[in-house]
């Protein structure tokens, strides 16, 4: 049977049409709205009354610093949650094979000063210009993963000298929100911190130079998906 001119045309039309409802159902009905802000911030508690470790002894740090290599929201998406979580536990965190192209991505490396104790925004602390957030697709949020980078500690244990660099982590965290997160029209604007408890951390360590090695990872890894957890809010319109 030979078609049409019109019939080929009107056949290719209507794939197209398919191919693009097929693709806004695989995104899962996402949208993007313009104006749509999502603000990152660290937010580091240390003990007002000194640090000790799991062994009780006295911990005074000259440096402690964690970078994230990204952050990527989770959507409420049924199933979404308890499927990554089922594969998550009860074992170290897998690797996560998502990517920095998508859109629920922040993918800026940041250093985080973990002595700096407060809330800041997220960003390369070396360049004035980092930017501390971005434009998600307006969606209920549910979870969030970060990759952890480089891990350094220095200080004093005791009297003993602590020296902790490692290059990359490796690590990733799935932590859950309390609540969801929405960003849409009426709730345009939000901030997602990223809060870890220093005191917390070190608690849960013997720390010792030791955990440099791959062979005594798991324990710092542990250390800090225990003591990491997010939050999101609204952002605080009479904030200068």
């Amino acid at each position: 049977m030979t078609l049409s001119l019109g019939d080929v045309l009107h056949r290719a039309l209507g794939f197209i049409a398919l191919y693009a409802l097929s693709a806004l159902l695989l995104s899962g009905c996402h949208s993007k709205i313009e104006g749509v802000r999502l603000e990152l911030l660290a937010s580091i508690t240390i003990d007002e009354n000194g640090l000790d470790d799991a062994m009780g002894r006295e911990v005074t740090l000259d440096e402690l610093v964690l970078g994230v290599e990204m952050v990527e929201l989770i959507a409420c998406e049924p199933g979404a949650v308890s499927r990554v979580l089922g594969m998550l536990r009860p074992t170290r965190a897998l690797a996560y094979h998502g990517g920095p192209a998508t859109p629920t991505t922040y993918a800026h490396h940041t250093t985080l000063d973990l002595l700096r104790q407060g809330e800041r925004a997220f960003g390369d602390a070396s360049d004035a210009e980092s930017d501390s957030g971005f434009s998600p697709p307006a969606n209920r949020y549910c979870a969030v993963f970060l990759r952890l980078g480089e891990f350094t500690a220095r200080g004093f244990v005791s009297e003993e000298r602590l020296e902790i660099s490692i290059d990359s982590l490796r690590l990733d965290l799935f932590l859950e929100l309390d609540e969801p997160g929405v960003l849409d029209e009426v709730h345009p604007n939000a901030e997602l911190l990223y809060h870890l408890d220093v005191g917390a951390l070190i608690r849960h360590l013997e720390l010792r130079s030791a955990l440099s090695e791959v062979a005594h990872r798991r324990e710092l890894d542990e250390g800090i998906r225990k003591s990491s957890s997010v939050r999101w809010r609204e952002p605080d319109v009479n904030a200068p």
